[in-house]
């Protein structure tokens, strides 16, 4: 770790507001002679210029409720988050509950987590983002309820569906990071994080109170931690696309894409099109 700090960049817009300009010039200037790209030097002032006017403005988490549609994104993310967590961690702390081998059933979720976070790599820039979170948070939730309601003598598919739920929910926390970090504007993204990873350790805390649902009736807290699963999962489909889409920059970039305000001004274009060709 200490080496990483030695030979890794400061963050060129970190540098911008603290005002040291030289230095994140010379990041730019080197990066680009890597990718052999030659800087235009208008473009460059113009750039810093631009950065560090950004940077003015310090953003809290008040501003990611200002306004309603930021409010309802902050939510829907807030919710993905705390479920992710709560059906990792209940998966994790209710291996007991699935019959058999308790510390191998351990060992088997812990291990669940590789094929998971490779499957991420191997999906993320092929379908959509909310797609993936669909999919594995849907197909996790139901994998939790009926590996929980089969009968005790097929023990080890009870174990095999699990393993496929906490594999699909390990899948989907790694996309949850990316996803939020490219919905959000880079003046707040770092602030977004931290609130919506701090919702998620509320999910790990209540994680073992559900599993106390199962004094009132044995798969209970299977059936629940499944059901949030699957209601988060189908949440995502109203969260904004990210794939293939440019980062915004700013406030006022991140609200028009959450306002939908470019996808109605091509639809006025298309029925201005329509009425001159009436006319």
């Amino acid at each position: 770790m200490f080496f990483i700090l030695l030979v890794l960049p400061e963050s060129v817009r970190w540098l911008l507001a603290h005002g040291r300009h030289e230095e994140a010039k010379a990041i730019i200037t080197r990066v680009a002679a890597v990718n052999k790209v030659t800087l235009d030097p208008d473009v460059l002032d113009d750039f810093l210029l631009k950065g560090d006017q950004e940077k003015r403005v310090t953003h809290t988490p008040v501003d990611l409720f200002k306004t309603l549609n930021r409010a309802k994104v902050t939510l829907n993310l807030a919710f993905v988050w705390l479920v992710n967590a709560l059906v990792y961690y209940g998966l994790s702390y209710g291996t007991q509950d699935l019959g058999g081998n308790l510390y191998l059933n351990f060992t088997l979720m812990g291990m669940a987590d590789i094929p998971g976070q490779l499957l991420a790599l191997f999906i993320l820039d092929r379908i959509g983002r909310r797609k993936i979170l669909l999919i594995f948070m849907v197909f996790g939730g139901l994998a939790c309820i009926v590996a929980v309601l089969i009968p005790k003598g097929l023990q080890w598919l009870t174990v095999t569906l699990a393993l496929l739920g906490k594999m699909a929910i390990s899948t989907s926390f790694a996309i949850i990071y990316i996803v939020t970090s490219e919905i959000y504007p880079t003046v707040i993204r770092h602030v977004s994080l931290s609130v919506h990873s701090s919702v998620a350790r509320l999910g790990g805390l209540l994680a073992p109170q559900i599993l106390l649902l199962e004094t009132i009736y044995k798969p209970l807290p299977f059936i629940v931690i499944g059901l949030c699963s699957v209601t988060a999962g189908g949440l995502t489909m109203l969260l904004p696309e990210t794939l293939g889409k440019p980062l915004s920059q700013t406030m006022a970039a991140f609200d028009t894409v959450i306002n939908g305000s470019s996808r109605t001004a091509m639809h006025q274009k298309q029925e201005e099109c329509v009425t001159n060709t009436d006319v």
